[in-house]
């Protein structure tokens, strides 16, 4: 048997040694730079929440509600009146009332309604309204509602007697540090004044041009401002907590958010709590 040498050059596998050297350090830097890139400016998060809420969709939410305040509605001298009043949500069918003993005497009837929670369920948009009643109270009832293919609006199924939305004690306002400033003071002790009062003729000396402001539909008192505070993470923003007055009414404390500009001759307000138009 013959054994077949290659010759190589002793200077080729040098070379070949340092390549394999050479490119393995490079990968190494690169992943090294790479870990680095990832930890300073790490890719951002792809979140994927679920809907909490249903889209927007008054009509059908006005439906579920005035199907709540028929359903919960009752007369032990007409009783009739709440089978007429919820025959209009299931064609005169009557199984919308389906189930119902009314009692021998009372009433109750509703004196307000409002959708306070809405969630997508299967079978459509499951709003839990609040009803003011009397004799009774508040009651919560769960209606669930949808529309049909045609867009019809249908209420599904039968509603639930619910318990409300859980509540927790009241939030402070978040802000910061105290104003000092006597000119921020000055500008937002007046400018509030005249807020209140509905003075819109003295108003706009202490607005920008670009602020859009309305005042309230009952003029107030401003007593005092007992509080005045820079908001919390928002540059050029006040919280004001003032005591004010309605005329001949009660006095009360109430918080305004005001964003503030500075030219370079003094400050404005640029808004005052809220944005009229809704923008």
């Amino acid at each position: 048997m013959s054994v077949q040498r290659d010759r190589v050059a002793l200077r080729r596998l040098q070379w070949r040694a340092a390549y394999n050297r050479h490119l393995a350090t490079a990968g190494l830097v690169l992943m090294l730079v790479l870990a680095g890139w990832r930890t300073l400016d790490p890719p951002a998060r792809v979140v994927i929440r679920e809907r909490q809420g249903a889209g927007l969709d008054l009509p059908l939410s006005a439906h579920a509600a005035r199907f709540a305040e028929a359903f919960v509605s009752f007369s032990s001298e007409d009783p009739e009146a709440r089978e007429r009043a919820l025959a209009a949500f299931d064609g005169g069918r009557g199984a919308a009332g389906e189930g119902y003993l009314p009692p021998q005497t009372g009433s109750r009837r509703v004196l307000a309604s409002q959708v306070v929670q809405a969630s997508v369920v299967p079978q459509g948009t499951r709003f839990t309204i609040g009803l003011d009643t009397v004799p009774q109270g508040r009651i919560y009832l769960a209606v669930t509602a949808t529309r049909d293919a045609s867009g019809a609006l249908r209420i599904v199924g039968f509603p639930a007697v619910v318990g409300g939305p859980l509540t927790a004690g009241v939030l402070p306002d978040p802000g910061g540090r105290d104003v000092d400033a006597r000119d921020v003071r000055d500008v937002v002790t007046r400018a509030l004044r005249n807020y209140l009062a509905g003075r819109v003729q003295d108003l706009p000396a202490d607005l920008t041009g670009e602020a859009v402001i309305s005042v309230p539909t009952r003029p107030l008192r401003l007593e005092r401002i007992s509080e005045l505070r820079w908001e919390q993470g928002v540059s050029d923003s006040v919280l004001a907590t003032v005591v004010a007055a309605e005329p001949d009414g009660p006095q009360m404390s109430l918080t305004y958010e005001l964003a503030l500009t500075r030219t370079s001759e003094r400050w404005f307000v640029a808004a005052i709590h809220t944005h009229p138009t809704g923008r």
